[in-house]
């Protein structure tokens, strides 16, 4: 795989925005593609990522990182206020440029309270509109970093990090160290052995309940999806958790019978179930007699 690059521009036009996907124009006219919550025309972005040729759409640069460059020059901060807060025109965007000049938005940012008492035009609703937008702008974008130096090296594919970010929001860092497997249930794309290799990068024990848990309930899952399996006897259950995650017949053993105890799983005679396939089985079952 090439090394990565890194191209700069300021967003002119958005082509497609949905569920986090942002297919867009910068104003050199190179076309860019990849995450990002809330894009901005106007704004300058600085994107990491590699080039990638389309036989129909040409030469696009797909990003797997970005940050923003907020404008410096007085002319580009008056276009972005004028863009995205719908009631500054031009005379007042001019008085904050003349107010304020190459520090206008970080101003607007910081001080909202000064900018309503000093601009004429500008109340402190207003004024904390903006401030509340550049602060959000931020946070997405050092929540989309974090989550991208976090899955770096991993399965974890871009859908799934637009997924996180989206359902998760600030939380999704400190979920995620604090129990990769969740990531199986909650997030789509995500099986045992991404959601393992997770893991292994934030520092979690091999030996670990919720690892241990985890490869139990992959190894109902597979024999169910691939063999056709509604459960599996115990020591199958056993044997086959102790070579997926290279720990002790005795440490599955204790989990098994713990996930049991607390009914995330169901013994019945020999064989261990997962509850759903558990109740599928007695209803059909129910339905025949």
């Amino acid at each position: 795989m090439p090394a990565a690059e890194t191209i700069a521009g300021v967003l002119d036009d958005i082509r497609f925005h949905k569920d986090d996907y942002l297919i867009a124009r910068l104003d050199s006219g190179v076309s860019v593609k990849g995450r990002m919550p809330r894009p901005q025309v106007g704004l300058e972005y600085e994107f990491e990522g590699r080039w990638q040729s389309h036989p129909k759409f040409g030469k696009t640069f797909v990003f797997d990182g970005y940050r923003t460059v907020y404008p410096k020059d007085t002319d580009a901060i008056r276009a972005y206020l004028q863009e995205h807060a719908k009631w500054i025109g031009p005379q007042i965007s001019k008085r904050l440029i003349e107010a304020y000049g190459e520090k206008t938005l970080e101003v607007l940012k910081t001080d909202p309270e000064r900018v309503s008492h000093e601009i004429n035009g500008i109340t402190p609703a207003r004024a904390q509109e903006i401030a509340d937008l550049l602060k959000e702008n931020e946070k997405a974008e050092a929540l989309q970093l974090e989550l991208t130096r976090l899955f770096e090296g991993t399965r974890v594919p871009r859908k799934a990090v637009g997924q996180i970010v989206s359902e998760w929001r600030e939380e999704a860092p400190a979920k995620v160290r604090g129990n990769p497997y969740c990531l199986i249930d909650e997030i789509d794309g995500i099986g045992f052995l991404t959601a393992d290799h997770v893991a292994q990068k934030v520092g979690f024990v091999v030996t670990g309940k919720p690892r241990i848990q985890a490869g139990i309930v992959h190894v109902l899952k597979e024999a169910a999806g691939a063999e056709g399996h509604t459960c599996l006897p115990a020591a199958a259950v056993v044997a086959r958790a102790r070579e997926l995650l290279g720990v002790s017949d005795t440490l599955v053993s204790e989990v098994l019978s713990e996930m049991v105890t607390k009914e995330l799983l169901v013994s019945a005679g020999n064989n261990v179930y997962l509850p759903a396939m558990f109740e599928a089985e007695r209803g059909i079952a129910r339905r025949i007699r």
